[in-house]
Formats: C-alpha cells, structure tokens, sequence
C-alpha cells in the first residue's frame, strides 16, 4: 500500500474545495511550525499558498527551508524553542524530533486555546469541533458552594485592591475581560455568570469591575454567552478587548468563524440542523461590533485567579436570592 502523500503548494485548490478545516481561513493569520524536514517544507508552502504568515522554529534548518526563507515563503528561527514564542500563534505544528517539546507545545497550546497538531500523536491532534461545542455541559465545571480554591481566595485579594470609584466604564481604550458561566443541574435548572472587566485609567491607574445575575432557568452555554455580553455591553466607545473564556463554545465560534457560517448558512449548523441560542448569538454579535476583540480560551479550574473568580460569581448568582427569567431558553 502506498504511503500518504501530505498535501503540497499544487493541493491548495483542492484542499478548499473538500474543506480540510485545519487549512480554511488562514489569510494573514500566524502558523507555527517546530520542527525540520521534508513534512516541515510541504506544510509550510501549503499554509503559505492559503495566505498564512508561516513562522518555521528549528535549530537545524533543511536547505528547502532556508531557500524558503530567502525567497520569503516563511519566516525562520534558527533557536531553540520557547514558551513565549506561541501567544499569539493561530494554529501550531508539533513536528519536533523531541518528543518532550512535542509535549510541552501541546500542553501551552491547550492552556492557550490554540489549535495544536502533534507528531506521531493525532489522538492530541484532535480540533474541537462545532457539534462537540454545543454539546458542551458544565459536568464538573460548577463546584459545591463550600469548596473555595487558593486561586479564588487570591483572587478576592486582588479585588479588595481595585478602585472603588465608581467612574465611567472604559472608553476607546485597552481593555482585559474574564467571563463565566455556570449551571446548576444543566441544562434545566438555575445558572448564572460573572465578569471580570480591567483596565487602566487616565492616569495609569489599574481600575477593576465585577458584574453577575443569576437566571431561574437556563443552561450552561447560555450563561457563557450572557457573560460575555454582560461584559462588553458594558462598555462605551470603541475599546481593544482581550476577553479570556474557558469555553470552547463561546471562543470556538469566533476564533474558527462558525458564526460567519452559520450566517452564511442562514443560522443552520454544520449538522443541518437550526443554530442553538440564536437570539443570544445575535446580541453578542451586536455587542462586539464597535470593539476590536481578541477571544483566549482559558482552562477552567487550573489556578487562574481571575478565571476562578468569575466562576465563583457566576455559582453565586446561581445559587442567591435575585434571579430573573431567562426568556428564550430552551435546553441547549
């Protein structure tokens, strides 16, 4: 049997046409390749042909690659990898001969939220796709009132330190956001979310607000949504927004542009079927348009002091005193 051919500069066309998704919408966007050899030079002129701005990192460039770093094809680095080198990487190629920065790539891209394809290992290649992301639950996601991680507690910490002025919100400037959702007994029962908004006044000084509601009935992917709507509807002007997410729902859906299909498509999903929770995808679509938005997701649950404290609001408001209908649920 005749071994695979990976896709070459001449498959661009047809790797389009069959919608290859690790290959689709690329234009300008960074790709990282950590690794040399032959696959090495064929991915890279691949990406190239579909517009990506193709970044090759290897100790021991092929003569293919430092030919196609001359003619401009990819940008090299001849130095050993590093950590700091993926934050803003689009997509990355795990391809190293070293099994152990294979690994740590992988863990920092799923930290990260960014799509990771892994050598010799395509049970870590897999990409979250839009079916798995509206079947998403908060399974182990909502912890019991009494359990408080350190992370939380450090995260109350950080917030007897904010400005208690209660000033404007931000206007045109850079902003960092934290959103969360949860649901107690999802996807029917009581749920809510918390947001975390930071940025720094005229005078350079850190400001901070917190927001949450808590819902009767709703699901777990809707208050994601609520979350990150709450958020930036909050704002005036036209601001820079970071907003750190950790579900794959919400950052999946702007970061792989299911959205732009689902529009195209006339709100049917990749399975034919009617989009879940239009109405909140709308909203949310009208909320970020004045703002310049860059979605991270981030794992829930894994010591971040500002993501522990938007859950802990969320459960909160979840389990208080104050809730509201949420009007167009149904179990998503």
């Amino acid at each position: 049997m005749s071994r695979k051919r990976f896709p070459t500069a001449d498959d661009t066309e047809k790797m389009k046409k069959k919608r290859f998704a690790v290959y689709l919408n690329l234009e300008g966007k960074k790709t990282m390749i950590f690794g040399s050899g032959r696959q090495t030079e064929e991915t890279a002129r691949a990406l190239a042909a579909c517009g990506s701005a193709v970044t090759v990192v290897t100790e021991k460039p092929t003569d293919g690659l430092i030919r196609m770093a001359g003619d401009g094809t990819v940008q090299l680095l001849k130095e050993p990898y590093r950590r700091e080198m993926i934050p803003d990487a689009f997509m990355v190629f795990a391809w190293s001969e070293d099994p152990e920065v294979n690994e740590d790539l992988y863990a920092a891209c799923s930290c990260l939220g960014i799509p990771v394809t892994v050598k010799n290992h395509p049970e870590k290649s897999r990409f979250f796709t839009e079916q798995e992301a509206e079947e998403e639950t908060s399974a182990g996601k909502v912890p019991d009132k009494e359990q408080r991680t350190e992370a939380a507690e450090a995260a109350d910490d950080v917030q007897d330190t904010r400005k208690e002025t209660d000033g404007d919100l931000p206007d045109s400037t850079a902003v960092v956001m934290y959103t969360d959702g949860a649901a107690r007994g999802n996807p029917d029962g009581p749920g809510g979310y918390g947001v975390v908004i930071s940025w720094k006044d005229d005078g350079g000084n850190p400001v901070r607000r917190e927001y949450s509601q808590g819902y009767i009935r709703t699901t777990n992917n809707r208050m994601e949504m609520m979350a990150a709507i709450a958020g930036l509807e909050k704002l005036k002007g036209h601001c820079d927004v970071v907003l750190h997410s950790d579900s794959q729902y919400l950052v999946r859906a702007f970061n792989d542009h299911w959205i732009e299909g689902w529009i195209r498509k006339g709100w049917v999903n990749s399975q034919k079927k009617p989009v879940k929770n239009r109405d909140l995808w709308e909203r949310l679509l009208k909320a970020a348009k004045p703002h310049r938005i860059r979605f991270v997701w981030v794992k829930g649950h894994n010591g971040d002091p500002l993501n522990e404290r938007c859950d802990e609001l969320a459960t909160s408001a979840a389990d208080g005193d104050h809730l509201i209908a949420d009007p167009r649920h149904s179990p998503a």
